[in-house]
């Protein structure tokens, strides 16, 4: 079994922490409301939302419960949130990919930059005794 990365700012963890701060924003909720609501002391809620520190089943059932939500729905935007991430990421890697072959010279153009001799001499060592 592999083992996951254990930084709390990356994946899935970072993705539901996004949640829990639109959720947050949506419900119009201060951090003291939401850590009062959940019973979770305000340094480690902020912690928690800002992806500093991961999420534990616990933690994310008194969250869920504070936001009058069920924990799987939270998750699952969680995840939702980090697929279209890593959407935008391969996009984007194909973009650089795209804008990078086309700063390229013409094939022929490359093809004049070789040294002179340097294909005959190619040539001679690819032969075969």
């Amino acid at each position: 079994m592999a083992t996951r990365d254990k930084d709390p700012s990356i994946g899935l963890n970072a993705a539901v922490a996004a949640e829990l701060r639109a959720e947050r924003a949506a419900q119009q909720l201060t951090v003291e409301a939401l850590a009062g609501r959940s019973g979770i002391p305000k340094r480690t809620l902020l912690r928690l939302l800002n992806a500093e520190r991961a999420i534990s089943l616990d933690a994310l059932q008194a969250l869920a419960d504070a936001f009058g939500l069920q924990m799987s729905a939270l998750i699952t935007r969680g995840e939702e949130r980090l697929s279209r991430e890593r959407e935008r990421d391969v996009a984007e890697l194909g973009k650089r990919r795209v804008d990078w072959l086309e700063g390229l010279p013409p094939e022929w153009e490359l093809a004049a930059q070789v040294e002179p001799g340097a294909e005959q001499e190619a040539e001679e060592g690819m032969e075969l005794p």
